[in-house]
């Protein structure tokens, strides 16, 4: 990603021309040869004044003497001879004894002003800072700073120069003095002297969990609600999506929101995981406090569940609150609602359980009527098919003059009807009935 003010990484702490590292190296170097111009002039202004050296005879005769010096230009090594002999060299001891004064007393000066807890730390950052030597590095991984047991990381205590290491998956806002000074993301970064880490944030989805949450609905109930899970993450940027160059697509705004809208304690500044669980657990209470407790456990249509009501709403409502800290909220599981008070609760099962029952009897009552509704409806069939049987026996009968000659004729015929439907039946049962096996 490219940083706002168009500071290059330094991949694999590689300096290039345009990167601030760069220059700094610069300066590093123009600071070495600054020092041992002025160490070498003291040489020369001392010998030439107080000493007599003869620099060229000597030269000559160690280029005549000795076949490597003949290689080397007579007029360098008249030189070198000149600066190097010990009676000229002992004039380097006070500019060198000065500059170590001052390197020692630079270095305690850091070490009290940053209350660092030894002397060699203080003093590496001095010579990094002046010379550009041994530039501490810091990694930066699973959102924080990866800091061994026990270690003194320079960069965490005081800030550049030095090498900060983002691993994928973090984004890094650093700060100079008075105001912000670039993101980074995947990348080495070079940070300038007293450049610090802002904030560091995990660009990967947040998992947020709330152990136990106490309050009151709308009618005095004290409830509590547990294992509340909710999952959030940076808010994503528009303008690009998730792809393998760019598998972080963040808003670099939405970050900046981030570091500056969390608010600070006595500790410092409170986590983005913390806060984000402060605003969800505001959002929640605000929710139950404004409903009753039917409302919230009571069940009711199934178009309309509690549960789901609860969860939209909560979510909806903590996504407004978390979008000045740069944040949106992904889902929210409600967890478990219980009502504290046993008397309480107690009343609402009896409650429920009446309205169940009373749902119940009215249900069985039904089935019961339905049931004898069918009951009078197969008798009232029965009879339509008897009075209909006998009609038929009556057309089928032979008439006699004799009334009572015609219903002894209609009675044997019923008789014999009903005989041959027994003999139907029974015949029916034993072919149907398994065969009986024979014992032996």
């Amino acid at each position: 990603m490219n940083n706002n003010n168009g500071r290059s990484s330094l991949l694999n702490f590689g300096l290039k021309l345009s990167s601030p590292g760069y220059s700094y190296q610069l300066q590093a170097i123009a600071r070495w040869l600054l020092l041992i111009t002025i160490i070498i002039a003291f040489s020369f202004i001392g010998g030439g004044n107080f000493e007599d050296v003869d620099a060229a005879t000597i030269a000559a005769t160690m280029k005549a003497e000795n076949p490597f010096f003949r290689q080397i230009p007579l007029s360098f090594l008249t030189m070198m001879v000149y600066i190097f002999h010990p009676v000229n060299a002992r004039y380097m001891l006070p500019p060198i004894a000065a500059f170590a004064c001052v390197m020692i007393a630079g270095a305690l000066y850091v070490q009290d002003l940053y209350a660092l807890p030894a002397f060699r730390n203080s003093l590496r950052y001095v010579i990094a800072s002046l010379f550009g030597l041994r530039y501490p590095v810091l990694t930066i991984d699973d959102g924080e700073k990866k800091l061994k047991k026990g270690e003194t990381n320079l960069i965490d205590s005081i800030g550049g120069p030095g090498f900060v290491l983002i691993q994928p998956g973090n984004a890094v806002l650093f700060r100079l003095l008075r105001h912000p000074s670039l993101v980074g993301i995947t990348e080495s970064v070079f940070l300038e002297p007293f450049e610090t880490i802002g904030s560091i944030v995990n660009l990967d989805d947040q998992h947020g969990h709330i152990d136990e949450l106490v309050t009151m609905t709308r009618d005095g109930i004290k409830v509590r609600l547990m294992d509340i899970n909710f999952r959030f993450r940076i808010i994503t940027s528009q303008e690009s999506q998730r792809s393998l160059h760019s598998p972080y697509p963040f808003s670099p705004d939405a970050f900046r929101r981030l570091s500056t809208g969390l608010p600070v304690d006595e500790d410092g500044q409170v986590s983005w995981n913390t806060y984000t669980s402060m605003l969800v657990k505001s959002a929640i209470i605000d929710y139950v406090n404004e409903h009753d407790i039917d409302f919230l456990t009571a069940p009711r249509a199934s178009e309309q569940d509690p549960r789901r009501d609860f969860r939209d709403k909560v979510l909806e409502e903590s996504n407004r609150r978390v979008q000045d800290t740069g944040t949106e909220m992904l889902w929210i599981d409600s967890g478990h609602f219980d009502i504290m008070d046993p008397d309480v609760a107690a009343e609402r099962i009896n409650y429920w359980a009446a309205e169940w029952a009373g749902h119940a009897e009215e249900n069985r009552a039904y089935s019961e009527a339905k049931r004898q509704a069918y009951q009078e409806l197969g008798r009232a069939e029965a009879q339509a098919e008897l009075i209909m049987g006998i009609s038929s026996a009556l057309s089928d009968m032979p008439r006699s003059k004799s009334p009572n000659q015609n219903i002894r004729n209609l009675l044997l015929l019923r008789t014999a009807q009903i005989l041959d439907a027994m003999k139907d039946s029974r015949t029916g049962d034993v072919t149907n009935r398994p065969a009986r096996r024979d014992k032996k």
